[in-house]
């Protein structure tokens, strides 16, 4: 009797064994998060949606405090620098080292109770500074792309010199803010930030206005003075 018991547990062992060996095996491949981390694995891997890497840029993480430069806004991600402007009266200067970490640099100033942004970068070793306003959609996302102005609204490209829009749709106000660069900042007019951003704004054709030219009547004549020339 016992050794029959042995028998049929030895052929229920065999079964087991035969239809283990005969199931299709499940290969396992972990799924690679950012950065070479492995997820949850109670997450499954999506493949991201298109778009999601340049979102992912656009919404970097802060740089550390520890790492910010000089004139540099705790505002900065990894992706997008901004200055932290010293104002001074009617004088706005950033630091021209964090002007030239990367290809453009965002700053604010106050207009009033109300904030206002721009854009600075070098075209041809000239500082250009645009608001960061969108003549086409009105959206405040303009980015630079060294050899074109962008808006990550709508999409529009703009020259980085003339400020024309692709297609001529709304371009940026022609000119520039005028600056002077001593001591390693970059310094401009308060007011005349203020008065490109308004018109950038109005869908002015200037970026500032120009000065009234006062017509000369007296045909080259110099002498002094003149109201007693005979």
């Amino acid at each position: 009797m016992v050794r029959k018991y042995v028998f049929t547990a030895a052929a229920l062992l065999l079964l087991i064994a035969t239809a283990a060996c005969a199931s299709p095996a499940t290969e396992l491949s972990p799924a690679v998060g950012t950065e070479g981390e492995a997820p949850s694995p109670d997450v499954p891997a999506v493949k991201p949606p298109d778009g999601a890497a340049e979102t992912a840029a656009l919404t970097a993480e802060p740089v550390s405090a520890g790492t910010l430069l000089p004139g540099m806004s705790a505002k900065s991600t990894r992706g997008h620098v901004w200055a932290e402007p010293a104002i001074d009266g009617d004088a706005v200067a950033i630091a021209l080292a964090v002007a030239t970490l990367g290809d453009h640099v965002h700053f604010e100033v106050l207009d009033g109770e109300r904030v206002v942004g721009f854009i600075g970068y070098f075209c041809d070793d000239e500082f250009c500074v645009r608001a960061d306003y969108c003549p086409l959609c009105h959206a405040e996302r303009i980015e630079s792309g060294w050899s074109l102005l962008v808006c990550r609204s709508c999409g529009v490209t703009f020259d980085t010199f003339t400020g024309e829009s692709e297609g001529g749709t709304a371009n940026f106000p022609s000119g520039t803010v005028p600056y002077t660069t001593d001591g390693g900042r970059i310094t401009m007019s308060l007011a005349d930030l203020l008065e490109a951003h308004a018109r950038t704004v109005a869908g002015e054709d200037t970026l500032l206005e120009e000065p009234e030219v006062v017509e000369d009547d007296d045909d080259g004549d110099t002498s002094w003075p003149r109201c007693c020339r005979r």
